[in-house]
């Protein structure tokens, strides 16, 4: 997964790695990382999500995987006919 981001955009106006800040990794973000990402957060206000409930509903699913119990359920919302 390539995490690059100069201040100037993806690749556009690259100077070298000091103006990188997140590296080429195959390792997948902690969900918490996830979360505070500024795009990431943008996506979920547009879509009226509150982080901590995904991040709630995250753990429980993963909780229900590891357990072989069905995961939580999410309400009906109303931004989502």
């Amino acid at each position: 997964m390539l995490h690059a981001m100069s201040d100037h955009g993806p690749c556009g106006g690259f100077r070298g790695f000091e103006d990188v800040r997140w590296a080429v990794s195959t390792a997948e973000p902690k969900l918490d990382e996830m979360l505070a990402d500024p795009m990431v957060r943008l996506v979920m206000r547009r879509d009226h999500l509150d982080p901590a409930e995904v991040r709630r509903f995250m753990v429980e699913t993963a909780e229900g995987l590891k357990s072989g119990r069905p995961g939580p359920t999410l309400p009906p919302s109303p931004h989502f006919g």
